[in-house]
């Protein structure tokens, strides 16, 4: 794993029931997320996925444990460093254009900036996740993946080096979403940032660094996404076994491995192409 960012040390949340006997939700939790890695964080309805990102923002009290960033505890943290990006994009947007946006980020930052250094702000962070519409345009005119790009942007003009994504992804189409795939991987290792993905959708899962299953508020299992849509030892693929199903191009890539006797474990259409190729050489 790459330099630990957050880590979680034995974490335990519990939600108040009765009087008497608090109901857990995190139970035990202990996890490392690095710099320049995306985690993708999966479990079915009610596992504690939220939940857990709530807490490394430091929105829910600890019953047991400790989080911390970079060796100091999150509730002594500055603010800004830990972000999340809703869904939808509209629910933490205070701005009417992307300037403004922006440019409240940056006098929040630095309340004696010019003019001509708000300017060259707006313009940096919007250039950074390839917004490249106006910088004057009103958001009620962006599309969906325009707005996420913009939320992503006023996370990073805040100073976020953590960015957690709760199912940010859903409501866009599938363009969309492969193009903001491909900037997260490109800004976290270009900026040394942490992503920590919550989703239900696999296709996310194929972009990550590591996959952690979350399971009745309980780590079940941290692996890479080869093994988990793969399988080793002729295991059967822990994605199988939780009931996910798995992209197309895992499913694409299983059933020519059943079918001709492979051994391919593609994470890309690239690597499936290539992957094909290369048998097809061989056979011929």
């Amino acid at each position: 794993m790459a330099q630990p960012r957050i880590i979680l040390d034995n974490v335990c949340v519990a939600r108040v029931g009765r009087a008497d006997r608090p109901l857990p939700v995190l139970n035990h939790v202990s996890l490392a997320f690095g710099k320049r890695e995306i985690v993708a964080l999966v479990g079915h309805n009610g596992a504690g996925k939220t939940t857990l990102a709530r807490t490394i923002l430091g929105l829910y009290p600890l019953t047991e444990g400790c989080i911390t960033y970079e060796g100091t505890p999150i509730r002594e943290l500055s603010p800004g460093k830990i972000q999340m990006v809703f869904q939808p994009p509209s629910a933490q947007l205070i701005g009417q254009t992307i300037f403004e946006e922006l440019a409240l980020t940056a006098l929040q930052r630095n309340s004696a900036i010019t003019r001509a250094q708000l300017d060259v702000f707006v313009q940096h962070y919007a250039d950074m996740v390839q917004l490249t519409v106006p910088i004057e345009t009103s958001v009620y005119e962006l599309s969906g993946g325009q707005l996420q790009r913009l939320c992503i942007a006023q996370a990073l003009a805040s100073g976020a080096k953590v960015l957690l994504f709760d199912e940010s992804f859903a409501p866009l189409d599938d363009e969309a979403r492969t193009a903001l795939r491909k900037q997260l991987r490109t800004l976290a290792e270009r900026h040394a940032l942490t992503i920590v993905l919550i989703t239900h959708d696999m296709e996310d899962v194929l972009i990550a660094d590591r996959v952690v299953i979350l399971d009745a508020g309980e780590v079940r299992l941290a692996t890479d996404p080869q093994t988990f849509f793969y399988g080793e030892h002729g295991q059967t693929p822990r994605c199988a076994t939780w009931g996910f199903r798995p992209p197309y191009i895992v499913d694409a890539a299983l059933a020519a491995n059943h079918r001709f006797g492979l051994s391919m474990r593609p994470l890309s259409e690239e690597e499936l192409v290539e992957e094909l190729l290369h048998v097809y050489a061989l056979s011929h």
